[in-house]
This record gives structure tokens, C-alpha cells and sequence, in this order.
């Protein structure tokens, strides 16, 4: 049986041909077998985000969870981005140069680009360390004092209270490139970025849902019971 598009869209994080059945993987077995049906519950998502229940993630492991996080950030840095930095470019060969779509696309690219690297950096240089750190805590490697100098530099509550969805913004601008004609050299270019605009809104916002539904909450939980262990400490002390 063929890969849906849905399939493919997950498995592209994963560095894996298109044409590998998601019950025939090759390469890091162990892994992947840790990792397929997580994986089949994100193709489920993406096809209908209705479907996305917080409770069928309960059994997959956080360090699945922060290496699908990890992983998705590569492919929207080193792919995503870049392939819309390109329809961009080509559509500024088939626009008069002073055409107002073209302005819009660029102002939106810069900025859109600044603040996803921003976001992406913040959680890979300090939430998922901080997550890591927890679960350490928890499996037997727990320090007082590394714990509270982590509490001091950063904890889950500061990162939700500064933490922005970005998919918004995608489904705005795309919005905005259907409400201008196509280009009358160049009308695929203009429907490949359209797709690719929504095609990435549709990532980020099931990237979003695992981050804030599922992600996040089981980090507070971590962390409470992390700060419970801490608290018992200092009372003995």
C-alpha cells in the first residue's frame, strides 16, 4: 500500500525515502519501531486535526517527543523556509517589479523567517535541555544544587508566558497572495506557494498541538515533581 501524502509529510522529519512503507522501515530499527506508531498517529492528525486527542500520547515516550520537536525544526529550517524562499524568488520574475505582492512577500519572508529562528532556538538551546535535565532528575541523577541553579535560569512556567504560536500568520499571508491574481507567465509558481504556505501552517499547527497539549504539560509535571523532591531536601536540611 502506497504512502498518503499525510504519511509522507510526517516521514519527511525522518530523513526516510518516500517510497518506504511506514511498516517497513529500514536503517535504526530499534528506533523506529519505538517511534511508528507515534508516527501514525501524526499522519492521522495531519489528514484531520479534529482527530488530535491528548490522551493517545500519553504512552509515547518524551524522548520520542523532543526528537520528533528537534527533528521538525531541522526540516523547517533546512527545508520548508528555504523552499519558500525559493517560490518567492521565482515569483519575482513573473510580477512587474513594482507590484505590490512582491513587497508584501519579501517584508512577510524577512520578518516570518527572524522570528521562527528565534522561536526554534529558544527551544532547542534551553526548553528541551531543561526537559532532559528533568527527566535525568527523575531517573536517579537528581543534584540539589544543579536544580536550583536551573530554576533560576529557566523554568516551563517563564517559557509558556513568552511562548507565541506561529502558524497564524502563515494562513494571513497566504490569504493575502489569493487575493491578487496569478501571474500570467508564471501561474505554477503562484499554486506551489500557495501549497506550500498551507502545507507549513498545517505542520506548525500540529507541531504547536504536541508542543502545548502534550509536551508541555507532562514538562510541568516533570518539574513538579522534580520541585517536590527539592522541597523535601531543603526541609531536611
Amino acid at each position: 500500500m502506497d504512502l498518503t501524502i499525510f504519511q509522507k509529510q510526517v516521514l519527511q522529519r525522518y530523513n526516510l525515502p518516500a517510497m518506504y512503507q511506514i511498516n517497513e522501515f529500514h536503517g535504526d530499527v530499534a528506533y523506529l519501531e519505538q517511534s511508528k506508531e507515534f508516527i501514525n498517529l501524526l499522519a492521522r492528525c495531519f489528514e484531520d486535526e479534529t482527530a488530535f486527542r491528548n490522551s493517545d500520547f500519553n504512552d509515547v515516550r518524551m524522548d520520542v517527543l523532543m526528537d520528533y520537536i528537534r527533528r521538525t525544526h531541522r526540516l523547517y529550517l533546512d527545508k520548508s523556509l528555504q523552499e519558500i524562499e525559493q517560490s518567492i524568488h521565482l515569483l519575482r520574475d513573473a510580477y512587474p517589479a513594482d507590484h505590490p505582492i512582491l513587497a508584501m512577500l519579501n517584508e512577510f519572508y524577512l520578518d516570518y523567517k527572524t522570528d521562527l529562528i528565534q522561536h526554534i532556538r529558544k527551544e532547542d538551546d534551553r526548553l528541551l535541555p531543561y526537559i532532559q535535565f528533568l527527566a535525568n532528575s527523575l531517573n536517579g541523577g537528581f543534584n540539589a544544587h544543579n536544580y536550583f541553579l536551573h530554576r533560576q535560569r529557566f523554568n516551563i512556567q517563564k517559557f509558556i508566558e513568552g511562548h507565541e504560536d506561529n502558524d497564524s500568520e502563515l494562513e494571513s499571508v497566504r490569504l493575502k497572495v489569493l487575493a491578487y491574481e496569478p501571474p500570467l507567465m508564471n501561474k505554477f509558481i503562484y499554486g506551489v506557494l500557495v501549497q506550500q504556505l498551507e502545507f507549513f501552517r498545517q505542520d506548525l499547527r500540529i507541531h504547536g498541538m504536541i508542543e502545548d497539549r502534550v509536551l508541555i504539560p507532562r514538562a510541568l509535571d516533570m518539574e513538579h515533581r522534580v520541585e517536590t523532591i527539592f522541597s523535601k531536601i531543603a526541609r531536611q536540611n
